[in-house]
Parts: structure tokens; sequence; C-alpha cells
């Protein structure tokens, strides 16, 4: 019983763990992206504050909520196949 509560344990410290680091990722790709989509030509208040607002959004909201899935989907699947193959 003892294995079994400890693979569930880390499924949900990983799954809890991914939170931030895909937040941050999502963000980081995003602010990336920001870069080549607004202009460095514009005033700088002005381009800064939309290349953050683009990380913000797109970064963080659809960037990082996929990089979440996935690796909460092969964390999952991992679990499974941890419990299929009776290791």
């Amino acid at each position: 019983m003892r294995p079994v509560l400890k693979r569930i344990a880390l499924l949900l410290g990983s799954l809890v763990a991914l939170v931030p680091l895909c937040g941050v990722l999502g963000y980081a790709i995003g602010y990336f992206i920001a870069l080549f989509v607004f202009s460095a030509t514009l005033e700088p208040h002005t381009y800064e504050h939309d290349r953050d607002l683009f990380a913000a959004i797109y970064g963080i909201m659809f960037i990082g909520s996929f990089l979440y899935a996935v690796s909460a989907g092969f964390a999952i699947f991992r679990f499974v196949r941890s419990f299929r193959s009776g290791r």
C-alpha cells in the first residue's frame, strides 16, 4: 500500500510544481514572440506595455496552458502506465 501512496504523492507534487513552471515559461515565450510583433520604432512606453500585455495574455493563457495540459497529460500517462506494468 505504501508504494501506491508514494506514487500518488509524486503525481500530485509534480502537477502542483508544473503550474508556476509552465506559467513562467509561457510568459517568457510570449514575451519573445512579442519582440517580433511590436516594433521597437514606436514610443518606448507604448511598445513596452504592449509587449508585457501580449506576453501576459497570450503567453500565460495560451502557451502556458498548452504546456501544462501536455505535461500534465504525460505525467498522468506515466502514472497509469506504472500501475499497469506493476512497478
